[in-house]
């Protein structure tokens, strides 16, 4: 075994005098020995590629929430937003990133940390993720981007697939009787902090909120069957609906309250009147007694419905027989990469994001692409448009319009032609220019007279009944008709098909989003949250991705190099 001969007290002097810049050489050496041997590894690539002294300059604003207390920066902007980066590239939580940095050598090196250097602690880790979340959430999406457009600038010129799928919550699945007991709850904690100190509530309020939330020995609901949980959600909004106004004529009589003080116990207060609105529906009772209140139907029933008290942005995701409760998440890619994500409450429709991927390229990067080909949810010609519209006409929505006429057994629209002068004709050739602009769609309602059908001898087909004297046959025309004949004119070509053969990238970029990148279930609570959680994961992917294609074009290279 070998052992270090005994330094002299010279020499032990001298490292003593320069412990710094030999600790420092010592890193350098140990680093540029484990970068040289992990040259192809992500971080390595990363690390070496990304322009990471814009990325802390943008990111210089954070000091001043970080250091409100006059403390010393323990670490650096860069140290932090690269760890920060770790945490999604490797797919793990703030715990196990701020383990890695202390264990993993090369995570070390990525961070920008010294062999000897302390590394963060959780809250650190957190507290500048906030503060991302709230100030800079596309930072790193967009800053990835900018290396992959310059390594594969033609990537940003292609024709784009979009979709949708769900970001699950974490949070528990409540029944009605929870959600109205424990959103109280927290209701109730708001109101005990506004009263005056050593002032309890009156009896009344008292006895109304321990109605509310049950006696201890009452039978657990998951006891109980369907009429029986229906009759305590009911009993539960009935004592919350005597509740409410009276804790707010209470509150009303109290002197001294802000809007600032009470805005917490506002916003908790919201969330109830939401959730009884949307659930309950109420009846006009008897004289001098408080309106009762009965379970909403289905059509009843109030959208964006409150599913959890911690996280009001969630909802449920119908997406065919699937329901989800969480987030609906909205993509638009390339083949290869992610080119724009965004996350939005989970009862949003489908279709009520595909403008905004195409309207977020055009914001952030200054480019569109040329198709957006997408599926059915997105098929009507009130879409195209919009996204015409935001592309400032450089972006053709490919889709398969929604056949409203399948069933139809009467002319419909499509069989009639309009003019340029605006005269509408039918299919027997008959005119008319007695428009009126409806009042339930964005487009004109004409009108054929009883004088004009009479005689007609596709009467049966376009009316479905004989003619009588002051009736008329009125067509919807829509404004966006144009638009519907060009994309069904479009659908029969080849080039239609050829652009649905890309449609199964989607799914495969989706699952490796869902499956390897984080994007299946939220990280934490709130719209904004969910949206930088899901550009992250697409951050980690396109990064992941970016490395594949680096290396098979150096392989390429290298082995046109070798050829004679």
């Amino acid at each position: 075994m070998n052992i270090l001969p005994e330094i002299s007290a010279e020499v032990t002097k001298l490292l003593n005098e320069h412990e710094e810049e030999i600790r420092a050489w010592c890193s350098q050496q140990v680093y540029g020995a484990l970068v040289a041997e992990s040259g192809d590894s992500l971080l390595v690539r990363v690390g070496e590629r990304i322009e990471w002294a814009a990325l802390e300059m943008e990111c210089q604003a954070y000091r001043h929430y970080a250091g409100k207390r006059g403390q010393e920066e323990s670490y650096s902007v860069g140290q932090l937003l690269r760890l920060l980066l770790v945490r999604y590239l490797l797919t793990c939580s703030l715990r196990e990133s701020v383990g890695l940095v202390r264990r993993d050598m090369l995570v070390r090196w990525f961070c920008g940390f010294d062999l000897w250097e302390a590394t963060p602690a959780f809250a650190t880790l957190q507290r500048f993720e906030r503060w991302i979340v709230a100030n800079k959430p596309r930072l790193l999406f967009d800053k990835a981007l900018d290396r992959i457009d310059e390594d594969f600038p033609l990537d940003a010129r292609c024709a784009q697939i979009g979709d949708t799928f769900a970001l699950r919550t974490t949070s528990a699945d409540l029944s009605l009787t929870q959600l109205l007991r424990r959103t109280a709850s927290q209701w109730w904690a708001e109101y005990l902090r506004l009263l005056p100190a050593g002032e309890e509530a009156p009896a009344q309020i008292e006895n109304l909120y321990e109605e509310l939330q049950g006696s201890a020995e009452e039978t657990p609901e998951f006891r109980l069957n369907g009429e029986e949980r229906e009759s305590r959600a009911l009993a539960c909004a009935q004592f919350l609906a005597q509740l409410l106004p009276t804790v707010q004529s209470h509150l009303q009589s109290l002197s001294g309250l802000t809007p600032e003080q009470s805005a917490h116990f506002d916003t908790w207060g919201q969330r109830l009147h939401k959730i009884l609105t949307d659930e309950f529906v109420s009846q006009s009772g008897e004289k001098g007694q408080p309106a009762a209140l009965r379970r909403a139907s289905q059509e009843e029933r109030g959208s964006y419905r409150l599913l959890t008290p911690v996280d009001p942005d969630i909802t449920l995701r119908v997406h065919d027989d699937q329901v989800d409760r969480g987030y609906n998440i909205s993509l638009a890619a390339t083949p290869d990469f992610v080119r724009e994500i965004a996350a939005a409450t989970g009862s949003t429709p489908d279709s009520a994001g595909v403008e905004k991927l195409v309207e977020q390229q055009k914001v952030q990067r200054g480019v569109v692409p040329p198709k957006l080909i997408y599926d059915k949810a997105a098929g009507t010609p009130k879409k195209i448009a919009d996204v015409a519209k935001a592309s400032d006409g450089k972006t053709l929505l490919v889709v398969r319009l929604v056949d409203y006429n399948r069933n139809r057994v009467r002319y419909g629209p499509l069989d009639f032609s309009l003019g340029q002068d605006g005269v509408l004709t039918c299919p027997n050739g008959e005119t008319s220019s007695r428009a009126y602009r409806s009042n339930s769609a964005d487009g004109w309602n004409y009108r054929f007279l009883a004088d004009q059908c009479a005689g007609c001898p596709l009467v049966d087909k376009c009316r479905g009944d004989a003619v009588k004297a002051g009736s008329y046959r009125q067509v919807f025309i829509s404004s966006y008709q144009s638009q519907q004949r060009t994309a069904i004119a479009y659908m029969k070509t080849d080039a239609f098909q050829t652009d649905m053969q890309l449609r199964p990238h989607i799914e495969r970029i989706i699952a490796c989003l869902v499956r390897y990148n984080g994007a299946r279930y939220t990280q934490g609570y709130g719209l904004a949250r969910a949206d930088f959680q899901v550009k992250m994961a697409a951050t980690a992917y396109n990064l992941k991705h970016w490395l594949v294609l680096t290396l098979e074009r150096e392989q390429a290279q290298q082995v046109q190099a070798a050829s004679p």
